[in-house]
């Protein structure tokens, strides 16, 4: 079977990752990956070494990972993120080269967006020359996330190519959202994720505590607060008129309702 490019890197790399520190996949709102580079480089620098080697593999013409890292530099975080970034970066675009049909939205600003990228990666370098706590505070603070706003660009390209769709929903992207297109003759929808949810920590709630659960996670006594929603897209259709859509979210388990959310 030969796997999507995706896939094949996941597999390839990125699931030891995603199965020691599962709760990336679990943050509300969701952590971007050049964040968790950061708080890994904080955290664990071998298992972010050995994710830059194994991603180097799959390159068409496999190269040695971090090669600018001097001997003993990879216990620096600052360092070993900067480098890692380059090389994930280099990885990326072979990856573009290798895809020529992967197309953005036509409606994201990719010079905004790269800015956008090179501030945070500055301001990321320079958090990790912060105290330890202090550091994972930072890493920590939300940011808009950046597939969040992929998705939904891709789901306005939708609606604005066939003005007869009413509606477009999308799911499993952690980001609950509703967007009104063509002054509100369509509608973009996000169901976002029914899998466990849990809330970031706030500056003030890192301590030295919570970073000790990030290097070494407890599933039977999480200190993260359990966000988890059980959200829905409903259509309400009328012989009258028009049809509408609502976002609602499920409470009170078996016996429970839905409250309308937007």
């Amino acid at each position: 079977i030969i796997l999507p490019v995706g896939s094949h890197y996941f597999q390839h790399a990125v699931h030891p990752v995603s199965i020691n520190y599962a709760y990336f996949d679990r943050f509300e709102p969701s952590m971007n990956s050049m964040r968790q580079i950061a708080l890994l480089c904080l955290l664990d620098p071998d298992i972010i070494a050995e994710t830059a080697k194994l991603t180097m593999e799959l390159f068409s013409e496999p190269r040695k990972a971090l090669a600018a890292l001097a001997s003993g530099e990879e216990r620096v975080p600052a360092r070993l993120f900067e480098q890692t970034m380059l090389d994930f970066a280099a990885f990326q675009q072979e990856m573009a080269d290798r895809k020529p049909d992967w197309v953005e939205p036509g409606n994201l600003d990719n010079q905004q967006v790269m800015a956008a990228t090179m501030i945070e990666f500055d301001m990321l370098r320079e958090a990790l020359k912060l105290p330890f706590v202090e550091a994972v505070a930072t890493i920590c603070t939300p940011t808009t996330y950046q597939m969040g706003e992929r998705v939904a660009a891709g789901m306005h390209a939708v609606l604005k190519r066939d003005p007869t769709l009413r509606y477009a929903i999308a799911g499993h992207t952690h980001m609950v959202r509703i967007d009104l297109v063509n002054n509100g003759a369509q509608s973009y929808l996000n169901t976002a994720s029914w899998s466990t949810r849990l809330a970031m920590p706030a500056p003030g709630e890192v301590n030295d505590a919570l970073v000790e659960w990030f290097r070494h996670p407890d599933w039977e006594n999480v200190p993260l607060r359990d966000v988890t929603q059980f959200a829905f897209a409903m259509i309400n259709s009328s012989a009258e008129g028009p049809s509408s859509a609502s976002l609602c979210v499920w409470e009170g388990g078996l016996k429970g309702s839905y409250r309308v959310l937007a």
